[in-house]
């Protein structure tokens, strides 16, 4: 059985729909965010070197009449003894 520490972080922004939508109204397409991306090869990167199961998960979160209330990254690292 795999341990892990869980780190969580919310964020009660707008949310990434309605930000890539704002995004595209204010005609800001010649801008492409690498955080996402570069995160990704990272995590890539050190579960390669040092044979891990490190791992992100993004959710975007909603209140109960469908309206988005922010996102939540939940970052996984493997505990070892």
């Amino acid at each position: 059985v795999n341990n892990f520490i869980k780190i969580t972080i919310k964020d009660d922004g707008i949310g990434r729909e309605k930000s890539k939508a704002l995004q595209t109204t204010l005609h800001k397409q010649h801008h492409q965010s690498l955080g996402m991306k570069i995160t990704e090869e990272r995590v890539k990167i050190l579960n390669s070197i040092q044979q891990s199961h490190l791992n992100v998960n993004i959710i975007d979160l909603y209140d109960r009449n469908n309206v988005a209330t922010g996102t939540q990254v939940d970052v996984f690292i493997p505990y070892i003894k």
